[in-house]
């Protein structure tokens, strides 16, 4: 997911060329009990949580989804929408983030949810904004559109800033074509120079070891 957002530095660069923003995204969903522990930014009692907003080149979301005491019989969606607001909790800032809708049979045990969206991140890293809300939201519908309820809950949620200074080490085993891997590094520290020295500790996402109990 770090490496998504490395590489979409050269998208930004060549968005006028092109027109477009065919940005890189990531998203995965595997049983888990708790938010991975390199998300220091993380909240094990609310489905929100405000944060210090820093010069970073993205970040990556996760939730823990567990499932009510509820039953539900055949498939359902489950949709996981992530809203940014102000401090103050007044204002919606940047764009909605919504995990694309996930076919279910039976969600029986705690998930976790972990996903990287770079127009979330441009919203939000592009404004004034240097405080601001995360608030997670859980949906549940039937194939025909019927909501389901409280049939699952957001247990937990947090946030994992991507900083500039690890590009090298989260690029540095990608095989780039050595061309490429120049120039991206160039446009990294372009745009790391544009937006403000980051200080980061560039620990990596270990996500199967989320049954860890911390």
């Amino acid at each position: 997911m770090k490496s998504a957002a490395f590489h979409n530095v050269l998208v930004r660069k060549y968005r006028f060329q092109t027109h477009s923003y065919n940005y890189n995204s990531a998203e995965v969903c595997l049983p888990g009990h708790r938010i991975p522990s390199q998300f220091k930014q993380r909240s094990t009692t609310y489905a929100s949580l405000t944060i210090d907003v820093l010069n970073w080149v993205g970040f990556i979301l996760a939730v823990v989804v567990t499932p009510s005491n509820i039953t539900q019989e055949g498939e359902y969606f489950v949709g996981i929408l992530c809203q940014c607001y102000s401090e103050d909790g007044r204002t919606e800032v940047g764009n909605k983030s919504k995990w694309k809708p996930k076919l279910v049979t039976d969600l029986e045990m705690d998930h976790i949810f972990v996903w990287y969206d770079p127009f979330l991140c441009d919203t939000i890293l592009r404004r004034n904004e240097r405080k601001v809300s995360f608030k997670f939201y859980i949906t549940t519908y039937t194939t025909s559109g019927r909501e389901l309820g409280d049939l699952l809950k957001i247990k937990e949620c947090g946030v994992c800033p991507i900083y500039y200074s690890e590009s090298q080490k989260v690029l540095g085993t990608g095989n780039l074509d050595k061309d490429l891997e120049k120039e991206l590094y160039q446009e990294i520290e372009h745009e790391r120079s544009v937006e403000g020295y980051d200080e980061g500790e560039g620990i990596d996402i270990q996500i199967g070891n989320t049954d860890t109990r911390a």
